[in-house]
């Protein structure tokens, strides 16, 4: 029993999480805030030129966009945590981003996302009753306006703001005997907190007709912080705090290369600085890197010579818990005629801390299901031919 109460506290303070079981406040071990095709091509892919896809980082690059695009992704997966000595597995699902892009021709190009930055779902019990839960997550509504620059038409910038809230509740009880009393007590011990901040964006986006560039930054941004903690027992009253926090800084460039008319190679590299939010944190550094075979068939063709296919991996380093990941992944891209398209996704990894005790290891599997739709909505019908 004693060893259980032990791993409960543990999984309370690490708050077992949909998509990471390392996930407490999402600082550090957000959902990926890719398009939907860079999920198949190791998370990168980010400067490559499309006229359908948006992506919350780099919206520079809808500013040479000429079809207005939505995309919904959804995702599920299962991970697996051993410390050691035990092991446990959490799964879920989720619709970890939503995004619009709407070009205005030569007035630059208007877009909006909704990212979920991290969510946690957990419920441990025993049969004693002891059992500790958790619920909540983390959310991003972003704006942006691209423009390509009027006389450099090879040329994008934009400016985006980030609009960062976040909720969640944790909560641990357990039963336990008083040699004063007759009864047993039940303790409940419930931690609330919610988030509420902003930060500022920029990418500037280029393009040439064999490769492209990108390089962004999200600048530090205030969040506050109230925490509710409530000890239900006769010694401990309910109390309030209130704090503030600032959002790294982020700093990163990507590029892709067009081998020939079907095949790009991509990557992507990122550094987040930390140590604005957790003095002591570890700077992050992420890489990434995929290749893509877009086929470019005639209308005769059979439908998997129009299929779309993708492989890549990732690895990222450091963060506040200085966790280690690395990934391979895979994916496929299904035309839909005046639909869209469809793509899928999946990630195999392995994630592991090198701070604190005990070590810990998780093996993850993610799958995403992305649908993805452009037309010519907004512009007059001359010319939409």
């Amino acid at each position: 029993m004693k060893r259980f109460v032990l791993f409960i506290g543990f999984s309370c303070s690490l708050a077992l999480a949909q998509n990471s079981p390392f996930d407490a406040s999402g600082w550090g071990r957000e959902n990926s805030a890719g398009d939907p095709t860079s999920h198949g091509m190791g998370e990168s892919g980010m400067a490559r030129r499309s006229d359908r896809l948006y992506d919350l980082r780099m919206p520079a690059r809808s500013a040479l966009d000429t079809l207005t695009s939505f995309s919904a992704q959804m995702s599920t997966g299962i991970s697996s945590l051993n410390d050691g000595a035990n092991q446990s597995y959490v799964s879920g699902f989720g619709v970890p981003q939503i995004s619009l892009s709407i070009p205005m021709r030569r007035w630059g190009a208007l877009g909006g996302a909704y990212w979920q930055r991290f969510s946690k779902s957990y419920e441990i019990a025993d049969s004693s009753g002891t059992k500790a839960t958790g619920a909540g997550g983390s959310y991003e509504f972003v704006g942006s306006y691209a423009l390509r620059m009027p006389f450099l038409p090879w040329l994008a910038a934009s400016a985006s703001y980030h609009k960062l809230l976040g909720r969640d509740r944790q909560m641990q009880s357990y039963t336990y005997d008083n040699a004063d009393r007759l009864t047993t007590n039940t303790v409940e011990d419930t931690v609330e907190t919610k988030r509420d901040g902003g930060y500022w964006g920029a990418s500037l986006w280029m393009t040439q007709p064999s490769w492209d560039l990108g390089i962004w930054m999200n600048a530090p941004g205030d969040v506050d912080v109230d925490t509710y903690h409530n000890f239900t027992s006769d010694f401990s009253e309910a109390t309030d705090s209130s704090s503030s926090a600032r959002t790294p800084l982020v700093l990163g460039t990507a590029g892709a290369f067009r081998i020939n008319d079907h095949q790009t190679v991509t990557m992507d590299l990122q550094y987040t600085d930390w140590t604005y939010t957790f003095a002591t944190a570890k700077k992050e550094w992420f890489l990434g890197a995929g290749w893509e075979y877009q086929s470019r068939s005639d209308r005769f063709a059979s439908y998997w010579q129009h299929m779309a296919y993708r492989a890549g991996g990732y690895a990222d380093i450091g963060g506040p818990d200085d966790l280690s990941t690395v990934a391979a992944t895979c994916g496929v891209g299904l035309p839909l005629g005046r639909l869209g398209a469809l793509d899928l996704a999946l990630q195999v990894g392995r994630k592991s801390s090198a701070a604190g005790e005990p070590k810990l290891d998780e093996t993850f599997y993610k799958f995403y299901v992305s649908l993805t739709g452009a037309s010519l909505w907004g512009n007059p019908s001359r010319r939409r031919h």
